[in-house]
């Protein structure tokens, strides 16, 4: 597990914070076309106490926030976007060289799961 530094967390581009002492405890491998789960182009969610980190390791990706707020972010490299708990989402590759991965935290204490389809 990484521990994250003490301060809350910010993203970069999407402004939503995680609490303070949330911990990593899981990495997808790197996505592609070729290599992306259908769910996650699809409305899907991550579960209760579980914060994502979509990371863009090359390309242009979307994420469309699919709550009342309509946010849609277009990321490219070297920028990621926070998605807190329970929110309803999808990912689109917007580019043929479109790369990301996503990082899960939760608190030491959560025995949640890093996602939720509905």
């Amino acid at each position: 597990m990484i521990q994250c530094e003490q301060e809350t967390r910010y993203s970069a581009t999407s402004e939503v914070n995680m609490p303070a002492g949330v911990v990593m405890y899981a990495r997808t491998p790197v996505f592609n076309h070729q290599e992306i789960p259908k769910g996650l182009s699809k409305s899907h969610r991550t579960g209760k106490g579980v914060w994502s980190e979509l990371v863009i390791d090359q390309g242009l990706v979307q994420l469309d926030w699919l709550d009342d707020s309509g946010k849609s972010l277009r990321l490219q490299a070297g920028e990621h976007s926070t998605i807190p708990p329970l929110l309803m989402h999808r990912v689109d590759l917007l580019s043929d060289d479109a790369r990301f991965h996503l990082d899960f935290y939760r608190l030491p204490d959560e025995s949640a799961g890093p996602s939720d389809s509905s």
